[in-house]
């Protein structure tokens, strides 16, 4: 109970700019994130690990992170060093209730897709696993920059290239150098001169936090967009740093701003959406096992309903999967993708590919569940397929459609036992998510 009091406590209603929510809707939004945002919040840990190591080492609270990694580092050696950084997270991500407290703030940012770039000082893989972002840590990584993927330049480097983490006074004293002339710090100057750059799980008397942000700034005039902080405690200097301060939680702060932008933005889509498809996905399966006991060699037109549903629990599958990604938050995406589905559906149905026609129409009903108005047309999904009938939702319904395919649909009973009589009698027709 403590926990989840102190994750909603600072969840304080803050009034958003409209400039702001315009500037998220059109894509002109950087997140800038902090340990604040990650396993350093309380509800985590007990301490923050800059107390832990502080306490280790007997020395009062006063000198920056880096000075007391830097510390650690020299009285016990990298390895030891790098070793608590990653028994940390590793111990984190071994209890599941610790590991949704420290991603509360990715899987809400998760399906706001208008969120593209993502510039952290955290080593945590979170970003990566429950954002879908592609990881810039070094350079070389740039030879994914040009996929159209979320990304995340980890500017102190990643849990998963221990070689690349900052910590220590003289990691830092390196990255704030490269900074200056690399790939990254380029893309980062750019970032903050062309989008509204949100700075969150940061505080403004962070010494290394103000290296860093002076480091990327310099230079730059007041011409470029207005910068926010969220904070639930408003930093006295924020405008020292030409920072505007939204005073409440991070986690909040983005579903504040989700409602804003798919309330005044009709294509992109509530979070509802996918707890349809979630639904649909195990009524569909239920129906799935149902419809294997129809024998295709009695009944050589189910093997049409079990590649409907293939295609539909295809489509569930992947929306659920990629859920992290924001993709299928995008409303006019999906409006693409069945627009696309669907002149596949008619070019197989000329070629009298019923097979693949079969499979597509169940795609396209899933992509379908995206757009309803509400869960109850959702409700209506048929779970079943037929050529001759498709509002059908039992078995029963499905077995009589079945049956009246070779006088009603000659051509297309024809093709399924041609398919039929290439499959042994136990087999069970599975179409596989290839066109």
């Amino acid at each position: 109970m403590k926990h989840s009091c102190y994750l909603c406590e600072h969840d304080t209603p803050v009034e958003l700019p409209q400039s702001l929510v315009e500037a998220a809707a059109k894509g002109d939004v950087a997140i800038f994130a902090g340990a604040g945002i990650s396993t350093e919040v309380p509800a985590v840990f007990p301490v923050n690990m800059y107390t832990e190591v502080a306490q280790e080492l007997n020395i009062d609270p006063g000198p920056s992170f880096p000075a007391v990694m830097q510390r650690y580092e020299d009285q016990n050696g990298r390895p030891d060093l790098v070793r608590k950084i990653w028994q940390r997270f590793d111990y984190a991500d071994s209890f599941p209730g610790l590991r949704s407290d420290a991603t509360r703030f990715h899987r809400e940012l998760a399906t706001m897709p208008y969120i593209s770039d993502i510039i952290t000082t955290n080593w945590d893989r979170y970003f990566e696993q429950d954002c879908g972002a592609i990881p810039i840590v070094a350079d070389s990584d740039y030879a994914l920059h040009s996929l159209p993927n979320r990304k995340v330049y980890k500017i102190h480097g990643s849990i998963d290239s221990l070689s690349s983490l900052v910590a220590t006074s003289d990691d830092y004293q390196r990255v704030l150098e490269s900074l200056k002339g690399n790939a990254i710090g380029g893309t980062l100057r750019h970032l903050l001169a062309t989008k509204t750059v949100i700075f969150i799980g940061y505080s403004l008397s962070d010494s290394d936090f103000i290296e860093i942000y002076k480091t990327l700034t310099t230079g730059m005039s007041k011409m470029r967009p207005r910068a926010y902080i969220v904070s639930p405690f408003p930093p006295p200097n924020a405008s020292d740093f030409d920072l505007s301060v939204l005073q409440t939680g991070g986690d909040h702060f983005l579903h504040q701003l989700k409602e804003a932008v798919t309330s005044h933005h009709d294509h992109y889509l509530f979070d509802d959406i996918y707890d349809w498809v979630r639904k649909a996905h195990e009524r569909v399966s239920r129906a799935h096992a149902d419809a294997q006991e129809l024998n295709h060699k009695e009944f050589p037109g189910v093997i049409y309903c079990l590649s409907y549903q293939d295609g539909l629990l295809d489509a569930c599958s992947r929306i659920l999967t990629r859920r992290k990604t924001g993709e299928y938050s995008d409303g006019a995406r999906v409006h693409r993708l069945a627009h696309n589905y669907e002149a596949m559906r008619k070019k197989k149905k000329k070629e009298q590919n019923y097979w693949d026609v079969s499979y597509i129409e169940g795609y396209l009903n899933g992509l379908t569940l995206l757009l309803l108005e509400d869960e109850q047309q959702a409700d209506l999904l048929p779970l079943f397929f037929c050529f001759t009938r498709k509002d059908l939702n039992s078995v029963n319904d499905a077995r009589k459609s079945i049956k009246t395919l070779r006088k009603r649909r000659p051509k297309v009973w024809q093709a399924a036992m041609e398919i039929s009589d290439k499959m042994a009698v136990d087999m069970i027709p599975r179409h596989t998510p290839f066109l």
